[in-house]
């Protein structure tokens, strides 16, 4: 259902811009009291590969639910009259979004977001806006929606978009409190 320049103007809206303002973030405050990590120690934990399968699985269950409301058709349906490129339009702001709301979880893989200062990081902040900025003018700038065959939405459905994606971020908050638990 997405056509090609969409999943590549994904990848452009999310990736690199919040990659390296991560990558400027301060480090984890212990971080330097942990003891080194074992040689036969996995360089990727079993955590951060099941919180990536996790968030995969959040992201894609709600971009496809996300389609389904939308899609002419579909099982379930918020907009009645919509086309298919409406449709499209939606997944592709709401798979969007998950991946912005998802660099917000990465400023720690063990802590809390809620315990986290949310602007601590500036550079990340401002690459978050510069890319919804970015996805606002594909959504909505005519030139752009012929490049990439957009439709404007209305502004309830960006605040829907805007709710579904954010799921990842509360979903990801669950899976840290379960995992702390869990050691």
């Amino acid at each position: 259902p997405l056509l090609a320049q969409r999943i590549l103007s994904i990848n452009f809206l999310t990736n690199g811009r919040q990659q390296l303002a991560l990558g400027d973030h301060s480090r984890e405050p212990d971080a330097m009291l942990a003891p080194p990590r074992p040689g036969s120690e996995a360089v990727v934990k079993r955590y951060v590969m099941g919180l990536r399968v996790f968030v995969g699985l959040v992201s894609g269950i709600g971009g496809l639910l996300v389609l389904n409301a939308y899609f002419p058709g579909g099982f379930l349906t918020v907009r009645e009259n919509v086309d298919i490129d409406y449709a499209r339009t939606m997944t592709f702001v709401v798979l969007t979004l998950f991946q912005l709301f998802n660099s917000l979880n990465f400023r720690s893989l063990k802590h809390s977001i809620i315990n986290r200062k949310i602007f601590g990081n500036p550079w990340l902040l401002g690459a978050l806006v510069l890319s919804i900025l970015m996805m606002i003018a594909v959504v909505h700038l005519p030139p752009l929606q012929v490049a990439f065959h957009t439709r404007s939405i209305l502004t309830s459905d960006w605040l829907i978009a805007a709710a579904v994606a954010s799921s990842v971020l509360w979903a990801v908050e669950l899976f840290k409190v379960v995992v702390r638990r869990g050691r």
